[in-house]
């Protein structure tokens, strides 16, 4: 789930939230996370500047070397 805030004609700020999913390896984990970051939009084009913040147990170990979330650069195209 998640939405977007309209900041101008060209620029959104968006947010998504990804609800707990379980994760298999070794020990199985609950796992989710928390989408944020900018959208810049022409008239086909746009691109997602963002971060992608983890929730699960043990976090505190990636947050010491990336305090703001694994980060994600997106670009797309519509017709």
């Amino acid at each position: 789930m998640g939405g977007n805030f309209k900041v101008s004609k060209t620029i959104r700020i968006i947010l998504e939230g990804w609800l707990p999913v379980l994760v298999a390896n070794e020990k199985p984990i609950q796992a989710g996370g928390i989408l944020y970051g900018i959208r810049f939009r022409g008239d086909r084009m746009y691109g997602d500047v963002s971060f992608l913040m983890p929730i699960y147990d043990g976090v505190e170990k990636l947050l010491k070397v990336m305090p703001l979330g694994l980060p994600l650069l997106s670009f797309g195209y519509t017709w």
